[in-house]
């Protein structure tokens, strides 16, 4: 990706979420008023959903009223990343099929921000640090997620960077050429688009994630070249699907939520996917921390005013 790169919305299509193997910047894309600048204040990565905006809680809402009942999927039961392995969701395929519906939808212009959001990102521009959105939304709704972003943080950010983490999936399904299969993943385009990348390139010094996945990436990149390695990741929120992790290789029908109470007689996996997150994060943390769990908007700030005075930030 070209640092500073300006993204044209006129040439924006649903074609446009297709990635190509041989295009660094293919999955990606970036709206911003102004350059990234290579030196100067120092940046902060902060992801979109569930950090600024309360996404899942908008589509628990949505899926309640379309496939469901009212209180049948919210937080409380929004146990994992990958959205096919929550109770209701179906299998991969089904999900991707909900979830591009839901994109359809003016979704993004009624979803509220996270309580503290704003004064917590008000805080972070005082003490001097530019701010970058890094979301894994597809370019189909870049526009209106920026115009959501101004409407309510105003110039807080220099830019939204957009990786369209599942937008190849979505649109296989749409195409009716989907395969459940990790292997059909080009993992040179994962690593490309992926947040760990995305923060090496515009020089991120810290990244506020709500998920343990992309903050697990960070932790474990692999450097491909000199150019630098991912920040120190504030894993951001109490939410139940930050405490279990997720591999890219269980985009598959078995683990649905349906098929694998199904196949253990019971939803104990829950309690023991806790274990093994609990395990991962305290094996990448073991030399140094490199995830710290974050609670809310107050410990945010608390940690990078804490970081800053001691010249580590």
């Amino acid at each position: 990706m070209t640092q500073g790169t300006i993204h044209d919305h006129s040439a924006s299509s649903a074609d446009d979420d297709v990635p190509a193997a041989n295009n660094k910047a293919a999955n990606m894309s970036i709206v911003s008023l102004t350059p990234i600048p290579v030196s100067g204040s120092p940046i902060i990565a902060i992801d979109l959903d569930d950090v600024l905006s309360e996404t899942n809680g908008a589509i628990s809402e949505w899926h309640n009223d379309n496939y469901g009942a009212p209180g049948e999927m919210g937080y409380h039961n929004f146990y994992y990343y990958f959205y096919w392995k929550n109770p209701f969701w179906g299998t991969p395929e089904i999900t991707h099929r909900k979830v591009r519906k839901f994109y359809e939808t003016n979704w993004v212009e009624y979803v509220g921000p996270v309580p503290g959001a704003k004064e917590g990102v008000a805080a972070l521009r005082r003490l001097g640090y530019r701010l970058v959105i890094v979301t894994a939304r597809n370019k189909s709704v870049e526009s209106a997620s920026w115009s959501w972003v101004k409407q309510h943080f105003g110039d807080a950010f220099d830019c939204i960077i957009c990786t369209g983490q599942f937008a190849s999936a979505q649109k296989a399904v749409a195409d009716g050429v989907y395969k459940a299969s990790a292997a059909d993943v080009n993992p040179e385009v994962a690593i490309k688009s992926s947040k760990a990348r995305v923060c090496i390139d515009i020089g991120a010094r810290l990244l506020v994630d709500d998920s343990v996945e992309n903050a697990m990436e960070c932790a474990k990149y692999v450097a491909q070249s000199d150019k630098g390695t991912p920040p120190q990741v504030l894993l951001f929120g109490s939410y139940e699907w930050n405490r279990r992790l997720s591999q890219r290789s269980e985009e598959h029908d078995d683990m649905a939520y349906a098929n694998r109470v199904k196949g253990e007689g019971g939803n104990s996996f829950l309690e023991r996917d806790i274990a093994h997150c609990t395990e991962a994060l305290a094996e990448v943390n073991t030399k140094e921390i490199l995830v710290k769990r974050v609670r809310d908007w107050g410990e945010v700030v608390t940690h990078v005013t804490i970081e800053k005075s001691a010249g580590r930030l």
